[in-house]
C-alpha cells in the first residue's frame, strides 16, 4: 500500500493519537485495538519495519513519539508492532502506579459516613504509593509524606468549620 494510502487511514481507525500522559491503563488498550486494526487493515505488517515505524508515530502525539524513541532503543532484534505495543504498554503501566496514586490522593475527600481519624488514616497509607519524596533520604521522605497528608487531610475534610479551626491553629500541625 502507498504511503498516501496508509497515511488517509490514520484518522479512520485511530480516534485519538496516543499521549502517555492520559493513556494509561484501559485507554491504552482501546488505542492499541485501534493501532492494530489499522496494521491490519492497510496490510502495514507486510511493509519494511521503518514504514511501519512511521505508522505507529502518525498515530501518536509528540510526547507518545518520544515515548515510542526509548521503547524502539529498548527492543534490539526483530521488531514488530506486537512487541512496540508490549512494551509501551510496560512503560505506561511502570508510570501509571506513580502518577495514578497521586491523581487518587489529590482527587481525595472524606467520605460522608468517614471519621476524621479514618480519613487520615487513609491518607497516610495512600501517600506511601505516590513517591512525592523519590531520591530522598528517609527522614526527607517522611517530612514530605506528613505535609502532603496535613495538606489533603485539611483541604479534604467534609467538615468546614474543622477546616476552618485547622487553618486557625498552628501551621505546623501535623496528623
Amino acid at each position: 500500500m502507498s504511503k498516501i494510502s496508509w497515511w488517509n487511514m490514520v484518522g479512520a481507525f485511530v480516534q485519538e493519537r496516543m499521549d502517555p500522559a492520559i493513556h494509561q491503563a484501559t485507554k491504552f488498550d482501546s488505542w492499541r485495538r485501534q493501532v492494530e486494526d489499522f496494521f491490519a487493515s492497510a496490510s502495514l505488517e507486510k511493509e519494511p519495519w521503518e514504514e511501519q515505524a512511521r505508522a505507529i508515530r502518525a498515530c501518536m502525539t509528540t510526547d507518545g513519539q518520544e515515548l515510542l524513541q526509548d521503547v524502539l532503543g529498548a527492543i534490539e532484534d526483530n521488531k514488530s508492532l506486537k512487541k512496540v505495543l508490549d512494551e509501551l504498554a510496560a512503560q505506561l503501566a511502570a508510570q501509571r502506579n506513580v502518577w495514578s496514586y497521586r491523581v487518587e490522593f489529590e482527587k481525595r475527600t472524606q467520605s460522608s459516613d468517614e471519621k476524621v481519624q479514618e480519613f487520615i488514616r487513609s491518607l497516610q497509607k495512600s501517600v506511601k504509593m505516590c513517591d512525592y519524596a523519590r531520591g530522598t533520604c528517609a527522614e526527607c521522605k517522611k517530612i514530605v509524606e506528613d505535609m502532603n497528608v496535613t495538606r489533603k487531610a485539611v483541604l479534604g475534610l467534609k467538615d468546614s468549620e474543622i477546616q476552618m479551626k485547622c487553618f486557625q491553629n498552628d501551621s505546623q500541625q501535623k496528623f
